[in-house]
């Protein structure tokens, strides 16, 4: 349900990225979205943005939307951007869109169908004791569903 109003809120109040792109519920239809929850005082949503962008790359823009979202200012958010090399669209000021969906604890990962529906989320940072090839696998099944055609092709 809170999803179902995030999504009618971003029709009413589009998020824009720090590349001045809107984000509405129209704009990420049609493609598999991978919305990612951070702040600039999470240490572990900080730490996890360079295997996200390997995560991105793996996978490839033409398959996904990736989007992260976040409450701090657009300066904050683009110095974030710039230190880290972060290669993901990033929404700042989002306040109202993380109210609503009831996003409290960070770093918190959601994963929307191409018609907008709430498929899964994860709430937290990564497993310990994982390698990144480990992690990234368990990701794309994640992503995609473990009998996915698209997470079997990309594992490999």
């Amino acid at each position: 349900a809170n999803w179902r109003r995030a999504l009618n809120s971003l029709q009413r109040r589009p998020l824009e990225t720090l590349s001045k792109k809107r984000i509405d519920a129209d704009a990420l239809r049609g493609k598999i979205s991978l919305f990612y929850f951070f702040s600039k005082d999470c240490k572990p949503c900080l730490l996890k943005m360079p295997y996200l962008n390997k995560l991105r790359r793996a996978i490839g823009v033409e398959s996904i939307h990736f989007v992260a979202i976040t409450s701090d200012p657009r300066s904050i958010a683009a110095e974030v951007v710039q230190k880290l090399n972060f290669e993901w669209a990033v929404a700042p000021d989002a306040h109202a869109l993380m109210k609503v969906l009831g996003v409290e604890t960070l770093p918190t990962t959601v994963v929307c169908s191409p018609d907008g529906t709430l498929k899964r989320a994860r709430i937290g940072s990564v497993m310990a004791g994982e390698t990144e090839d480990e992690r990234l696998k368990r990701d794309l099944q994640w992503i995609f569903g473990a009998n996915s055609e698209i997470s079997a092709k990309k594992a490999n």
